[in-house]
């Protein structure tokens, strides 16, 4: 009778490094344009450990990064993988419908646009009209 191999058991190193994967993404998510060396001091590890980190980022998950040398890493456009937002076109509407909606329901459409709303778009938005 042939013994099966033991299976791989997924140790606390392989945990913690997906664990400091994923708070990165969020850390990337938030401050938009970071450098090498912040992300180094944040999460305690070496520029080596950062590249692959984020090669592992932007080939598994997706995600768009600026990554040139010299220049801040920046993550490209709006772009969110958390936190989905409206196109510009969809903002603008959304806008318009609340113009018209009677005031009991504005909240309605305010907390889609906190939700969902695109914050940038929406500052752009609200400036041009005024």
């Amino acid at each position: 009778m042939k013994k099966n191999p033991p299976k791989k058991k997924t140790g606390r190193r392989d945990m913690v490094t997906y664990h400091r994967r994923f708070h990165m993404l969020l850390f990337i998510l938030k401050r938009r344009i970071t450098s090498y060396k912040e992300l180094q001091d944040e999460f305690g590890i070496t520029a080596g450990m950062v590249r692959l980190d984020l090669d592992f980022l932007e080939t598994i998950y997706g995600i768009p990064l600026i990554r040139e040398r010299g220049k801040p890493l920046q993550l490209v456009g709006e772009w969110s993988f958390v936190w989905p937002h409206f196109t510009a076109l969809e903002n603008h509407r959304l806008l318009l419908i609340r113009m018209y909606l009677p005031e009991e329901k504005q909240p309605w459409i305010d907390e889609m646009i906190r939700e969902y709303g695109n914050p940038a778009l929406l500052l752009k938005e609200i400036e041009s009209d005024i």
